[in-house]
């Protein structure tokens, strides 16, 4: 498990975290909301390592994160962050392939296999050649998500391990249809034994395809718990705002939402 505990984040003078917790499961999507500034980015960071908290401590299958090299944790989980910095004219297949560079553990074809399956799995196959600075926000969007998936992959014959993926705003730069393809694919990655930590600002996303919710408002845990149990109208109101309007449509048990501006008074 990838555990998070009594976790907060200082910076500038300023509290961005304060004592949030939450435990990735293999075999579970857990999706993080809030609006902006609540604190979901820093949460991430802090389940990754890639920030140390200020107070509390974050465990990776059951060892503290510092405990593990950065080449063990690149093992173990994988970061797709906000934004895209990559500037170089790279092949799309070449960028899937740097998620292969901790990882690497099967034969030159075994590691092409694994390669073409993560660009296949996230719809860029046909890309493959393109250079990566030809191609749209969406396109781009979609490879790197082929490189996280190519990072925690394994030859067959290996034994599996339990992975995380950690994913910043996973369906922003992508259309309708790839949003709902991206999140359909990482529940089935859940049978691979893969975690999937994903925030997300589409409340009905998470309400479809999450197992598992955290709601943050103000860097505090405002709510955690199933679907049901966290998308209700009241505390959707009280993390984002009065002035919009929850009005619930479908199965309670996988809640969906029509969203309204509220009359002003």
């Amino acid at each position: 498990m990838l555990i998070g505990r009594d976790l907060h984040w200082r910076f500038g003078g300023r509290r961005l975290l304060d004592g949030v917790s939450l435990t990735l499961r293999p075999g579970e999507l857990h999706a993080v909301l809030g609006v902006n500034g609540a604190g979901k980015s820093t949460l991430l960071k802090l389940l990754a390592g890639d920030l140390h908290p200020s107070e509390g401590e974050v465990l990776l299958n059951q060892r503290p994160m510092r405990a593990w090299s950065l080449r063990q944790r690149a093992r173990l989980r994988a970061v797709l962050p906000q934004g895209d910095n990559l500037r170089f004219a790279f092949s799309a297949r070449e960028v899937v392939a740097l998620g292969r560079q901790a990882a690497v553990s099967g034969s030159p074809a075994e590691e092409a296999a694994l390669i073409d399956a993560a660009l296949a799995d996230a719809d860029v196959l046909p890309l493959a050649e393109r250079s990566y600075l030809q191609l749209s926000g969406g396109e781009r969007q979609r490879v790197q998500l082929a490189r996280v998936l190519a990072q925690l992959s394994q030859p067959p014959a290996r034994e599996p391990v339990p992975g995380y993926l950690l994913l910043d705003e996973p369906t922003a730069a992508l259309d309708l249809a790839h949003q709902h393809a991206c999140m359909a694919l990482l529940r089935r990655k859940l049978a691979d034994g893969l975690g999937v930590l994903a925030v997300l600002h589409d409340i009905n996303l998470a309400g479809r395809y999450a197992d598992t919710v955290s709601l943050l408002h103000q860097g505090r845990m405002l709510a955690q718990g199933t679907p049901s149990e966290v998308l209700r109208p009241e505390l959707l109101g009280r993390a984002y705002g009065s002035n919009l309007r929850f009005l619930p449509v479908g199965d309670p048990q996988r809640p969906h939402f029509d969203i309204a501006v509220a009359d002003p008074d």
